[in-house]
This record gives C-alpha cells, sequence and structure tokens, in this order.
C-alpha cells in the first residue's frame, strides 16, 4: 500500500522498471495477486519517475481491490488516476475503482441482493436434468456466500422451457431487481436473453455455452474455452528447446484459437512450427494426419498441410526447402476435446511418432481425471499438458475443496460437472455483488475485475476476452499428474528410428 516514491531514477532504471511491470501484469494475469502487487510496487517505489510507474499503480490497485485490501486499492487508484489526462477514458475508470472501493467498505445493505437464474425447468427430460444438477451448484454457492459475507441473497429461479422461453424468463428477473443472471445454458439462448434485457449492463453468466457470442456487452460464460493454457505450453516448449513442432486441432473457432495461439508463442521465442493439421469431428482414424506431421518433421517435403512461421533456425540440420531431414525431437501440440483424446492417445505411438522423437504437449482435456482413466497409462505416459487444477487436487470431477462442499451437502457423490459450473458461475456472480450499491451497473463493474478466484473447476479470473482460468503445467506419469519438470531438468526424447517408419508397436 506504498505512495509512490519521488526522487530522479537511475538513467538506465527504464528497462528494469519495463521488466518489473511486465512481471506484475503477468502475475495477475495469472491470479497470482501478491506477487502482483509486490512486483508493481517494487517500479512505483524504486524506479518512481520511469515510463512505467504509472501503469504500475494501476496494475497495484486491481491486485489490491481483488486481494479486498480495498485501502489500498482507493488510495492506488487515486494516485493513478492523479496522473492522467482530465477526461479520459483510464482516468474515468481510475475513479471507478475509487468508488467501487468506498463501496465495498460499507456495511452491506440490509436489503437481500437478488440474484436470477435462467434454467430448463419444464421441457425435455434431459434438459430439465441438466437444470437440476447445475441448480445445485448455483444454491451451494448461494449458501456459501450468506455465510462468508454474512448478508442476505434472494435466488430467483426463472423457467425458460428449455429455450423456449428465454426472453420472458430475463425479462422477469429483471422486474423482479435481479442485478445479475446465472445462465441461459446455450449459446443462442445466450444471445436471446442478452437482446432481451432492458438494461445492457445486466452480467449474464452461463454456465455451460460453449462458445460466447461478441456483439452485446456484459456476457460471460465459465465453459467457453480460453487459449491460455496453449499458450503456455508453446512457451513451455520453447523454454524445452524443442526445435520444432507440430500441431493437430479439432477443425472449429474454439481449437483453431488454442492451436494458434501455441504456434504464435513457440514462434516468437525462436521454435518453427512446421505443419499444422486440423481434423473433422466424428474422426476416430488418424493416420493421415499422423503421416502428413512425421513428413513435415522429417522428410523433405510435407505431405500437406498448411506451413507456418520462418525459416527454420539455424540450429537445424535442413534440404533446400528449410525442412529438417530427420534425427531431432520435435513437439506435437494436441488441442482437442475430451472425447477425441481416447482416440488420438494411443494412434500416436502406433504411427511411428514415439520413435520419430515426439514430446506430445496436450491441452486440458489431456489432464482430466476421466481422459486418465480410460486411456491406458502408457499411452498418456510422458505426455505434458496444461491442467486446470494443479496435481495435488487433479484427481476428482473438480476441486476436492467443492467435492466435498457438495458431498457433505447432498449426501451423494459427485460424479458429473455441471454442479461445479454452476456453482463456479454463480460464485463468481455473488464474488462481484457491491455492499451498499445493489445495481447491475455497480456489479457489472466489479465483475469486470474479479481476479484470482478460487472455484470448483479452477483458478478464475475475468478479463476483457472472458472467463479464464490459470494453467498448471503437468506431466502424466502413472496415470498420475505431476508437476511439469523445469526445462533444466527435461530430457529430451531421442528419435530411434527415421520419421515416417511408422513403428505401428504401443508405447
Amino acid at each position: 500500500g506504498a505512495e509512490p516514491g519521488g526522487g530522479a531514477p537511475p538513467a538506465d532504471a527504464e528497462r528494469a522498471a519495463e521488466g518489473l511491470l511486465a512481471e506484475a501484469r503477468a502475475a495477475y494475469d495469472a491470479g497470482q495477486l501478491e506477487t502482483a502487487l509486490g512486483t508493481a510496487g517494487q517500479v512505483w517505489t524504486t524506479y518512481a519517475g520511469t515510463t512505467s510507474a504509472t501503469p504500475a499503480l494501476w496494475v497495484g490497485a486491481r491486485s489490491a481491490f481483488a486481494l479486498e485490501r480495498y485501502e489500498d486499492a482507493k488510495r492506488l487508484a487515486e494516485s493513478y488516476a492523479d496522473r492522467l489526462p482530465s477526461g479520459s477514458d483510464a482516468r474515468a475508470e481510475a475513479r471507478s475503482l475509487v468508488t467501487l472501493a468506498e463501496d465495498a467498505m460499507a456495511p452491506a445493505a440490509d436489503a437481500p441482493a437478488v440474484i436470477g437464474a435462467v434454467l430448463p425447468r419444464t421441457g425435455s427430460r434431459i434438459m430439465v436434468r441438466y437444470g437440476d444438477m447445475l441448480l445445485e451448484g448455483i444454491e451451494l454457492a448461494v449458501e456459501e456466500a450468506e455465510r462468508v459475507q454474512g448478508r442476505p441473497v434472494r435466488l430467483v429461479v426463472a423457467d425458460d422451457g428449455g429455450g423456449l422461453r428465454t426472453r420472458e424468463a430475463v425479462s422477469d428477473l429483471e422486474r423482479q431487481g435481479a442485478v445479475a443472471i446465472v445462465g441461459p445454458l446455450l449459446p443462442e439462448q445466450l444471445l436471446s436473453a442478452a437482446r432481451a434485457r432492458m438494461n445492457s449492463q445486466l452480467v449474464l453468466v452461463s454456465p455451460t455455452a460453449p462458445a460466447m457470442p461478441r456483439s452485446l456487452p456484459q456476457l460471460y460464460s465459465v465453459s467457453a474455452g480460453d487459449a491460455r493454457g496453449a499458450q503456455a505450453l508453446g512457451r513451455y516448449a520453447a523454454d524445452l528447446r524443442l526445435p520444432q513442432a507440430a500441431v493437430l486441432y479439432l477443425g472449429t473457432p474454439e481449437f483453431e484459437r488454442k492451436a494458434r495461439a501455441f504456434a504464435a508463442e513457440f514462434e516468437a521465442l525462436g521454435g518453427r512450427v512446421r505443419v499444422s493439421v486440423p481434423y473433422d469431428s466424428g474422426t476416430t482414424t488418424f493416420g493421415p494426419h499422423m503421416e502428413q506431421i512425421l513428413a513435415a518433421v522429417g522428410a523433405p517435403a510435407p505431405a500437406g498441410g498448411e506451413i507456418v512461421g520462418r525459416p527454420a533456425p539455424d540450429t537445424l540440420s535442413g534440404d533446400a526447402a528449410g525442412l529438417p531431414t530427420g534425427g531431432q525431437p520435435f513437439a506435437l501440440f494436441v488441442a482437442a476435446p475430451e472425447r477425441d483424446v481416447p482416440q488420438i492417445a494411443p494412434q500416436v505411438s502406433f504411427y511411428g511418432l514415439d520413435a520419430a522423437g515426439v514430446q506430445v504437449l496436450g491441452d486440458e482435456a489431456w489432464a482430466g481425471a476421466g481422459v486418465r482413466r480410460v486411456v491406458p497409462a502408457r499411452d498418456l505416459e510422458g505426455v505434458i499438458a496444461a491442467s486446470y487444477l494443479p496435481p495435488d487436487r487433479s484427481e476428482g470431477v473438480s476441486d476436492p475443496a467443492f467435492i466435498r462442499l457438495y458431498e457433505n451437502r447432498y449426501r451423494r457423490s459427485l460424479t458429473n460437472p455441471l454442479p461445479a459450473l454452476g456453482y463456479d458461475a454463480a460464485n463468481l456472480v455473488l464474488q462481484a455483488l457491491p455492499s451498499r450499491r445493489l445495481t447491475p451497473e455497480a456489479l457489472a463493474q466489479r465483475f469486470g475485475l474479479l481476479a484470482g478466484i478460487r472455484g470448483a473447476t479452477g483458478l478464475l479470473s475475468v478479463r476483457a476476452d472472458g472467463i479464464v482460468r490459470t494453467p498448471y503445467l503437468v506431466m502424466i506419469h502413472d496415470g498420475a499428474l505431476v508437476t511439469a519438470p523445469e526445462p533444466w531438468a527435461y530430457e529430451a526424447p531421442v528419435p530411434t528410428s527415421a520419421a515416417g517408419a511408422g513403428s505401428g508397436g504401443g508405447r
């Protein structure tokens, strides 16, 4: 909570301050709020006269707010605002944070906060069942919020009739004073609900929509995949000094976004993505895809696919086409839904990629407990993946703390992820409740500042591109997750035969 210091810094301080500011921003993005606040503080105290000092105040203000250190958040936001031009958007945003901090320090309103939920309570049996499981998690979040925050919350559930009455459900909840709504379930319903709002600042958080309509404000989903894990894996592959990579991904926008994020990060740090191969939904035999990858990483010319990136680094031996002639290990990043991993994993070795020196890097689906129960351990051994949960909390369908909470409340085992998604959607809304300014506008402002919230499905934060989770890099060993090795301790795979031979053997 220190104020910016005085005095001119050394002439060479700009670079040091820029580095610390980048570290603070990265820590904030990862939900590491204490680190973000402390590192930002180093910038404005040690390097007060640099160009990084002012933006560091804003990182510190948001970190302090997320840590519920509202006095510090107010002071830092005021200092930041004072350094900005009058009338600028950034100054107005800082002043809004000051107001939010003042509200957070006030006693909570006596009147209950009204939270709405749009769920199928009638209609098809399966949709109603989904609604039942989501509602279990939502009700748990409300009970926890009342216990921890010591304030009343009124949950109002509106029936959307399986999507037939979505607009009417939203209108009904607005009339009852809801300051935010959990639901509805599907992207098309979310868009319909957004258009039905009288107040465009009313936050809608879907537990299950896999894609997000971007045309309207204040729409979120805890199930819309983000590319942070893919980006982290691209950076890690470069840190491992794997000289080349290939990418295999389901050809939908969500997984294409992950593929591009991995490739961009890997190549920005000096690697070379040789080929990027999409596959169609429903594919079960990946022979052509694996052969295309082998050709790109180990033969004089690619068998097809899209070659992306710059010329191969000088460290690679290659022919006139700039492609390696073989003998080099390579990363294979696979972005695939959970249902496809049991098909893909065994075929990596069957088609000879193991023998060619592959290091498989998988997105979050590879680390899931369900995949590890279904896929033989030998077919996952050594895979490095991004996980939503750290190794010590990764053996169930959600965070163990939520599993205990659920099973104590409902007296049955948690075997489905839907209650956890309902809990996280509602919990984020409840974490953003203002103390006294119980309006959709105030909640929307607070919602956008959420960071480092431990939820049932991971460590969640809200960013401009939606709800994101902090990735944990893990390695699969004997069917369990362990922390991925430090780059200096990593042993690269050694090719045992010419790439493209197709050993057909098991791992």
